[in-house]
This record gives C-alpha cells, structure tokens and sequence, in this order.
C-alpha cells in the first residue's frame, strides 16, 4: 500500500471555527505554514484533527472538571447548539474521516486506514498518534516533558514493548491471579458442593428403607377419607353429648388441624359425662328421702311412674340402636377400604398398559435413527474425501503465491537499496559543495573582526555614558539656577535696589527686571556636550551594525558546518540502511551493480507472477472447500438431529421400563409382559364394581338404622309430653311435692325426685360414658390410619425423588458411583489448578526478565536516533537526554537523564531531572527530537505526516535555521508532510525564505480575525 499524505480538513463549529471552514493541502511532501496572530484558531485547527483522528484533544487532559456540576462542551462554538461541532479529514486514499454530529468513527477503523501492512493491531491510537505524529504547545503534547509514567504509556505500544506487558499481564496481573484464584476457590467449592450431594443422597437412601419398614397401606386413611369419617364422628359425639357444637371440615382444612378439633371434642364429651355420672352419684340418698314423701300420692304416681317406664323402653331401644349404627359405620369403612383398594389396581394396571405401548414405540424409532445414522456416516466418508483433495490443491496454490511474495519483497529490498545508492550519491555531493563553501571563509579573520567591533562597540559605549551623566549634570544645574531666580522674582517689587543674594545695587526697576528676564535655553557649553554626544551614539550604532554583520557571517559559518555536520551523520546512516537492505559492500555503493540486481529481479518475478496467473485462483479453491465445509456441516447438523432423536426414545424406553419395573408381576425386563393386561384390568374392573355395591348396600343399611333412632327419640318424646299432661292434673298434690322438689332442687337435681328415675339417668349417664369412650377409640383409630397414610405418603415421595435423580442414570446404585466419581474429579480439578498457578508464577518471573532486555533493546536505538536529531537542533550544546525503562511492582515508566560530553570525548550520565537541566529552548528542541526520531523509528503507520504547534516559540534564528534545514531532510529524502504554525510574521517570512532557497515545496494559509460568525472560508 502507498504512502498517505493529508489532503483537506473541514471544521464546523468547532470551537472559534464557523459553520464551514477548509483547510486544503498538498498530498505530497512539502510544508504547510499556517500564520496568524494569538486566538485566531492555529492551535484549535491542530486540536480539531487530533479530535478527528482519536476522539480527545491532549492539551484538555490537565484541565481540572468539577464533576458537581453539568459544563458546557468546550469543542462546541459559543451561541451553536450544544453538540453541533463537525471535524473532517481527507487522505490522499481512503474513506474520509468525519467525527460529530451523530458521526462517531471507531478506533478500529482509523486504524485501519493509517495502519502500514504487518504492524500488530494497534491498541491505543491515541497514543501511538502522539510520539510519532503530533507536537503541541501544551506540556501534555511535548515528549520531553511529560511526567515518567505518561512517556512511558506513550512510548510502549509504538515500540511493541506493551506486547510483551500484556502478555505478562495476562498471565502473572491481578486479573490472571484472581482467575486462577477463583478457579480454584469454584473447583474447592464444587468439591464441598459434590459432598454436601452425596451426603444428601446418602440420607435419602436411609430415609427410604427406613419408611418402608414403617409402612403399611392397607390401614391409611387418605384426607378425603379423613374428613368425612371426621364430620361422621363429630356428629354423633355431638348427638350424645347435649351442649357441644362442631362446624363440618371442608376439603382446605388441614388433617393436623381437623384431627386437633375432633380430639378436642372428643376429650370434652368425655370429660362432660364423667361429671354427670359423679353429680348423679351423690344424689341417691336424696331420691330415697323423696321415695317417703311421695308415698302418700302413691295413686298419683303410679300414672307417672308407667309414662317414666315406657320413657325409658324408648331410651334402651335407643341405646341399642346407636351400637348397631356404630358397627354399620365401621362396615360401610371397611367396604370403602376394599373399593380404594380395586381402583388403584385398576390404575396400576392401565399405567403399565400405556407404557408397554411407549415400550414398543421407542424400540421402533430408535431402530430407524440407528439406520439414518448409518447413512450419514457413509454421507461424511464421501464428503471428508473430496475436502481431502480440495486442501491439497489449496495448499499447493498457497505455496506459489508465498514463493512470488518472498520474491516480491527481495525485489522491493533491491529496488531500496537502488534508491538509497541514488540517495547516497546526492548528499556526497551536497557535502562537496558545503565543504567548498564553508572553506572560503576565514573563521578566524570574522572572530578577530568581532574582537575589534567589540571593543569599539564599549568604548562608543563608554562615551555616551559620559557625556550623557555631564549633560545631565549641567542640565540640572542650570534648572536649579532658574528655579531659584524664578523664586526671587516672586519676592521682588518696583522699588527693590539690592540684591537679596549678593547685594549689589540696582536702579529702580532694574533689579525685578533682571530676575525676569531669567535665561530659557542651554548655554554653548551644553551645546557642545550635546554635540559630542550625538557623536557618540552615531559610533556605537556603526560598531553595532558591524558587530551585527561579523556575527551573522559567523552564524553562516556555524550553519554551514552543522549541514555538513548532519549531512555526513545522514551518509552514515544510508550507509546503515543500506547494510540493513543486503548491501555487502564496504566502499562507495555500486549504483550500476544495483540497477542490474533490480532488473533480473524483476524479470524473474515476471515470470512466477505468469506462471501463478494460469493456475486455478484461490479464490475458487476457497469457495469450493467452503462448499465442501457447508456440505459437512449440514450433514452434521442433521447427525445431530438423528443423535438427538435417538436420546429422546432412549429416555422415552428408559422412563416405561421404570414405571413397568414397578410392577413385577406384570413385567420383567427378560421375559417382558406376564400377563394379559387388558384380561387382568377387566377382572379389576369387575372387583371394583362388587365393592361399590358392596358399599351402597352398606350405606343403605346404616341409613335404616339411622331412621330408626329417629323414630326412637320421637317416642321418647312423645311419652315425655304424657308425663307433663298428667303433672297438670296434680296439681294439688304437687304443692307439697313442690317443697320436697325445692329441697331436691337445692341439692342440685331437677325434676321430681325417684329413685326409679335417678337410676335411669345413671344408667344413661354410664351407656354414654360407654358411648363416648367408643368415639374416642374411632378418634383414635382415625387418627392413627391418617399417621400410617402420611407415612405411605412420606415413602411415595422419597421413592419419587429418587427415581427422579435415578432414572436418566440407571439406578440408585448407578447415581451412589456417579457422586462418587464426581467428588474425586472434583478433588482432582483442585489440585490441577494449584499446580497451574505454581506454573504461572514460574513463567511470570521468566517474563520479567524477558520485558527488560526487549524495553532496553527498543530504547538503545531510539536514544542514539533523539541525539543524531539534538546535535543538529541544539548547536552550541554538549548535553542531550536519554531514557532508560524502569519497571516497578504495579507500573513501569520512563526514567529520563541528561548525558554529557566532556572535552576528551566521554560522556557522564547526570541523574537529574531534564526539566530541571535544559532551558526552554532546549527542552522544546528536545520534544522535536524526539518527535522525528520516534517517527523515523517506529513507522507504524503509513501517513508521514508531522503535525507542530509552533515549535519555534523558544528559539533564536540560529537554531530556527537549524530546524529548517533538518525539515528540508524530512521532506526531500524521507518524504514527510509537515504542517506547522507560527504566530510570528517575521519567523514566517523567515521560514518561507528557506523553504524557497531549500527547494521545499511550500503552502501557506493565513488565518483573519472571525466575524460573528466564526471562521469562515468560501472554498469549504
């Protein structure tokens, strides 16, 4: 790829720019000067490229933000609309780059313009932009006086020291440390992880047995079941013990909760009846007191006491009818348990009947798969033989095309060495003409003239000095007469004679005439030094004038000899590059010798490059294995299919042999289904339906003996409402029995007082007392078939779990050795990564080392290229700078020193700080320096461009010559575009004389005071 050379660049809005601005230059080597007073946009114009090219300007980097507060953008022009700014920059080749305005170029395509073929990528442009292209006013833009850190980060990515850092860094940095650091914090915690499973799966495993022990299904009572036996028993507690309520269970109630209310209800009626029967107890000697009393009404009673027997028939009758309800109850439980019992076989049966059939189905797809996988082989086989051939003729055209490139570059290496012959030749004779010029000129006759004009020069000096103080002296004697005569005169009158000073006599009148006639201008004496003066001065200005030609013929002399100075420095190093290129000779270049090599070279080439031309391109061999590539992995694609759909009917053949296992006597893996499915679900079928009828002829039968003990208590009823019939007709009698009754009443009993009476209600209270403690035995059985259910349940779920974690492996047993050898890769993958980190520290510390010998290897050459460039910039020095890499725990920087040479030749490094070493004007020749030895170095990029913001701002016409004459070497022999700014009219038309005696192409743009519209120019 050619050269890049900057064509135009368009600024809109940017900051004092207007809305369209145009800077064009010339794509080629020259310079383009940009003139213009202090604020007229010179430095923004290089501000506004580096933006362009990287997306920061360098000089804002130190300016403090106060991150508190939201400040406007400063690239923006003031007045535009925040964000409305616009850089363009235009190549000699290549897509223009435009930044702002909603464009925003990548790194990466930037890059890749400027970027020369080979380079590695680059990974800070920016960077790379600013040691080898940009010198700026800012501290921030000058190499040499950058803080040791930033030259350090400037420096390494053009010098590809950061390659070797980045791989260290990637093995032995913070990151790889915490990497290898969390690997093996994940693999420890994997391994607990795995353990913690293994133990968990352990326990289930106990958990099972030890449930299975525990079971036994034909005594469950399942919730459903639990709550209708509930609200059964609750009802019936409820109908024999008066006073009790209960609100029926619904099917949200939780069992612990109903079981909890029932027992609560049941350990009441209990608790009720004991009470009664103690209360009843105590009052047997009372009913005997109330037999005597109501013995004289015996005729009476005799009517009552036959309604209290058949009361109590009625009571016995129904005593003996809640037994027989109770016993139908437990049938009707019973038939229910034999009903539950043929509905679940009948489901066993229809679940192994359904996977026998997804038995049979599977085995018939995967029998298909393993055909269509049989296929694809035979598809794959054809296809990795013609990629096979496809490779081999690829490979073979790859080699002839390497074969012409290497050819390619050794004509390129000859036709260098041609052009720097060529070269070489030219600056021979340039130090040829320097060196006859530089000898017509007597250095010591100009010193000695110097001498003389020095001393003329002080001497004319003196003069004036002396003349000057004795004009001034009389000067200001003879104001000081005047101002006192002036002060006299103010005193005097008409009629004074004498005078006040020295008191000579006067006419009247004559003396205030005197003093007001004071003399105005100098005496003749005055006039003389004045005279005498002026000659002085005109002697030192012709000393001056001539002190001032002697020095600018010695500056000539001077600049001659540090052209030839740098011409002969610019020999050697053709003579060095040209060794580099394969040129073996030790004498003067054979220009004819080269021009032959180039020729053959060529003709050579010509011919491969022929023969290359008739092969098949590599452009079809490419596409052809892409084709062949996209064949396999189609095939692929559709193998995977068939791999997956043959692990799908594995799982699907796994999953119904599991649930055929579970019934043994329905299937075995050897010998398949033993029994007729559909025979045996037709038997259940039958059983189910004997138990339904079974149940409803129970149920029936308790529904009759619940209609009897309703019609029971209506009788009992009714022959309680005889008794009352008849207590009305004795009334009279009752009177006295009322008193005994009162009595009766008082020891806590109601009704009439009997001994007949009190022994029912004790027989009642015992058949209820009987009665509840019956219930509560049900509670309890209840209560027990719920805890056997739930542990039914409990094993269900445990043996659901498990055949979960064991049905893709193939069993409990399988899973128990998968732990297990899970935990010891776990514990293998620890200490893996242990031994891994060990080795990395290794490598690291080799790295180190490594990094050094690279950073000093790189900086040797880049220091002796900075003092080449120093020694023509800095004339009248013995100083230059040198940097050495330093690299610390966490960093590494540049550690920059100043180097002298003495008088014999030896040099001595001077630990201390350049800034604080060299002036001004050294360190920004300096910062030039080590602009173009760091551009002439590291040639990364293929634009050679130089772009300086007044780099003459601290230097006199000597070193300002200097730099000139080196630009015209960067222009004519190196090709270099240089584009630079001066705010200075007289340095511009300074350096436009020697670009035109240099033969420098040249471009000059002149930048004008901005209107209210900012700069503006027609041709953008």
């Amino acid at each position: 790829m050619t050269d890049l050379f900057l064509r135009r660049v368009e600024l809109s809005n940017f900051r004092v720019y207007g809305d369209s601005y145009g800077f064009d230059f010339d794509p080629q080597p020259g310079v383009t000067l940009i003139v213009g007073a202090n604020g007229l946009g010179k430095t923004t114009l290089f501000d506004g490229i580096e933006w362009a090219l990287t997306g920061e300007v360098s000089r804002f980097s130190d300016v403090p933000v106060d991150g508190r507060r939201k400040e406007r953008n400063p690239l923006t022009r003031l007045g535009q609309p925040e964000g409305s700014h616009r850089v363009g920059v235009v190549f000699s080749d290549g897509t223009p780059i435009d930044r702002g305005q909603g464009l925003n170029p990548t790194e990466a395509e930037v890059a890749g313009l400027l970027r020369r073929p080979g380079w590695s990528e680059i990974s800070d442009l920016h960077r790379y932009l600013s040691i080898t292209h940009f010198l700026g006013q800012a501290a921030s833009m000058r190499f040499s006086v950058r803080k040791p850190k930033d030259q350090w980060e400037a420096l390494k990515g053009p010098a590809g020291v950061d390659r070797i850092n980045h791989a260290k860094e990637r093995l032995g940095g913070q990151a790889a440390r915490q990497a290898f650091t969390r690997v093996i914090r994940e693999a420890s915690n994997r391994l607990v992880e795995l353990n913690a499973n293994y133990a968990a799966w352990a326990q289930l495993l106990a958990e099972r047995d030890r449930l299975t022990q525990l079971s036994a299904s034909e005594d469950a009572v399942a919730p459903t079941q639990l709550i209708v036996a509930a609200n059964d028993l609750a009802r019936r507690i409820v109908e024999v013990t008066s006073g009790l309520r209960w609100s029926d269970a619904e099917t949200g109630e939780a069992p612990e909760a109903l079981l909890g209310r029932l027992a609560t209800l049941c350990a009441t009626a209990e608790d009720r009846a004991l009470r009664d029967q103690t209360r009843l107890r105590s009052l047997e000697t009372r009913a005997t007191e109330y037999a005597a009393v109501v013995s004289e009404i015996a005729s009476l009673n005799e009517l009552v006491a036959g309604a209290e027997r058949r009361q109590l028939e009625a009571t016995e009758a129904l005593s003996g009818v809640e037994a027989a309800i109770i016993s139908a109850e437990d049938a009707v439980a019973a038939g229910q348990r034999r009903l539950t019992e043929a509905q679940a076989q009948v489901g066993v049966l229809t679940r192994a009947d359904v996977a026998a059939g997804q038995l049979v189905a599977a085995e018939h797809a995967l029998q298909e798969a393993l055909a269509g996988l049989d296929a694809s082989d035979r598809t794959v086989e054809a296809a990795l033989a013609r990629q096979a051939d496809v490779l081999q003729r690829l490979t073979q055209s790859t080699a002839q095309l390497e074969e012409r490139g290497r050819m390619s570059a050794q004509l390129s290496n000859a036709r260098r060495r041609l052009e720097l012959t060529e070269h070489w030749l030219e600056i021979r004779a340039e130090i040829l003409r320097l060196t006859e010029l530089a000898a017509g000129t007597d250095a010591e006759a100009l010193r000695r003239q110097r001498k003389e004009r020095i001393a003329a020069q002080s001497a004319a000096e003196a003069d004036v000095a002396r003349l000057g103080a004795e004009l001034r002296k009389l000067d200001e004697r003879t104001s000081a007469i005047a101002e006192a005569v002036a002060a006299i005169a103010a005193h005097l009158t008409q009629e004074d004679k004498n005078c006040p000073v020295c008191n000579s006599p006067f006419a009247v009148g004559e003396l205030l005439r005197a003093a007001q006639a004071r003399p105005t201008g100098r005496s003749s004496s005055a006039f003389e030094l004045a005279d005498a003066l002026a000659a002085a001065e005109a002697r030192r200005t012709a000393a001056t004038d001539g002190l001032r030609a002697v020095d600018l013929a010695l500056a000539q002399q001077i600049q001659t000899q540090a052209a030839i100075a740098q011409q002969r420095a610019a020999e050697q190093s053709l003579m060095q590059k040209l060794a580099e290129a394969g040129d073996t000779t030790s004498s003067a270049p054979d220009l004819d010798g080269a021009r032959t090599t180039v020729a053959d070279l060529a003709a050579a080439f010509q011919a491969l490059d022929s023969l290359v031309r008739t092969q098949t391109p590599l452009e079809n061999l490419r596409a052809e294995q892409q084709a062949v590539i996209a064949s396999l992995d189609a095939e692929t694609a559709r193998r995977t299919e068939l791999m997956r759909r043959q692990a799908e009917q594995l799982g699907i053949a796994e999953t119904a042999r599991a649930v055929l296992r579970q019934t043994p006597e329905v299937w075995t893996a050897v010998a398949g289904l033993a029994i007729d499915i559909a025979a045996a679900r037709a038997a259940a079928a039958r059983r189910v339906d004997e138990a339904s009828r079974e149940a409803l002829a129970l149920q029936a039968a308790l529904d009759a003996q619940r209609g009897q003990r309703e019609a029971l208590r209506g009788r009992a009823a009714a022959e309680e409402s005889s008794v009352k019939a008849r207590n009305l007709r004795l009334q009279q009698g009752a009177e006295r029995r009322r008193t005994i009754a009162e009595a009766w009443t008082a020891g806590g009993l109601t009704g009439d007082p009997d001994v007949a009476r009190l022994a029912t209600q004790l027989a009642l209270a015992d058949d209820r007392i009987s009665t509840v403690a019956q219930l509560t035995e049900r509670q309890k059985r209840l209560s027990a078939g719920y805890r056997r259910w739930t542990d039914d349940e409990a094993l269900r779920d445990v043996n659901r779990r498990i055949d979960q974690q064991a049905a893709s492996a193939g069993g409990p047993d399988v899973v128990s050795a998968i732990f297990a050898a899970a935990v010891e890769d776990a514990q293998a993958r620890v200490g893996r990564a242990e031994r891994a980190r060990a080795r990395m520290e290794t490598v690291v510390t080799g790295m180190q080392s490594k990094a050094d010998d690279y950073a000093q290897n790189v900086l040797q050459p880049l220091n002796e290229t900075i003092q080449r460039f120093s020694r023509v910039l800095m004339t009248w020095s013995d100083s230059a700078i040198i940097y050495r890499a330093e690299h610390l725990a966490t960093r590494a920087e540049l550690r920059p020193s100043a180097v002298r040479t003495e008088r014999d030749g030896s040099t001595s490094t001077l630990e201390i700080n350049p800034n604080l070493f060299f002036s001004e004007g050294q360190l920004s020749a300096l910062s030039v320096s080590a602009l173009l030895a760091a551009s002439t170095s590291f040639r990364w990029s293929r634009w050679r461009g130089l772009l300086m913001d007044d780099p003459l701002q601290h230097n006199d016409v000597i070193h300002a010559s200097a730099f000139m004459d080196l630009m015209r070497q960067m222009v004519h022999r190196l090709g270099y575009q240089v584009v630079m700014s001066t705010h200075d009219t007289s340095e511009a038309a300074f350096l436009m004389r020697k670009c035109e005696s240099a033969g420098i192409p040249l471009r000059i743009h002149e930048l004008q005071p901005p209107g209210d519209d900012g700069l503006v120019s027609a041709a953008a």
